[in-house]
């Protein structure tokens, strides 16, 4: 019985003492939060798509603060105002997913590498005009943005790698293109 005794203390000291020298487990919970970590990154064309998107939207942003004291087309002032509401919240999406991501901020292109991006020469000859001159100059350089920011989308769609950057490509490019849409109809009217 001594002997059984003395053999059952030997095992479990043994084994005491090779759980002291081994590296803890890591628990199941930790690994899969690891790997979910690792996973919800963005690679460095998610990462791009979505800085140049903030860039972008904020000049969105700038050029619908333009209408309200330069055109007395109601239309088109309801337009801006539904544009304004959108790129506020996509450009909310954008910061989240980076800030998410703990992504470097300023990592962007220079803005006039950023597709559709306005120059500042249209940007200051909108700043002068009125009426239906603004109206149309507006109408069309609004549209060239929504067609660069779809460029990016598309890219995005087609090279990025992050399921989150690639589906805020996709309600991105759907919801500018209608709204392209709203814009060439009312440039024609025009």
């Amino acid at each position: 019985m001594r002997s059984a005794v003395a053999v059952v203390v030997a095992l479990a000291v043994s084994i005491a003492a090779g759980a002291c020298h081994r590296p803890p487990e890591t628990p199941p919970e930790a690994a899969v939060s690891s790997s979910s970590a690792a996973a919800n990154t963005g690679s460095p064309v998610d990462i791009a798509f979505l800085e140049n998107m903030v860039v972008h939207h904020q000049q969105a942003l700038e050029l619908t603060a333009l209408v309200g004291g330069r055109s007395t087309d109601p239309a088109l002032l309801a337009l801006a105002n539904q544009i304004t509401a959108q790129q506020q919240t996509e450009l909310q999406g954008c910061q989240a997913q980076l800030l998410q991501w703990e992504a470097p901020s300023g990592g962007h292109h220079a803005a006039a590498d950023i597709p559709g991006m306005v120059d500042r020469a249209t940007l200051d000859r909108l700043r002068g005009l009125r009426g239906p001159a603004f109206d149309k100059l507006w109408l069309q350089s609004m549209i060239e943005h929504h067609r660069g920011a779809i460029t990016m989308a598309h890219n995005e769609i087609q090279d990025g790698q992050s399921p989150e950057a690639i589906s805020i490509a996709q309600s991105l490019a759907a919801r500018q293109q209608i709204e392209i849409d709203q814009m060439n109809q009312q440039l024609g009217a025009l």
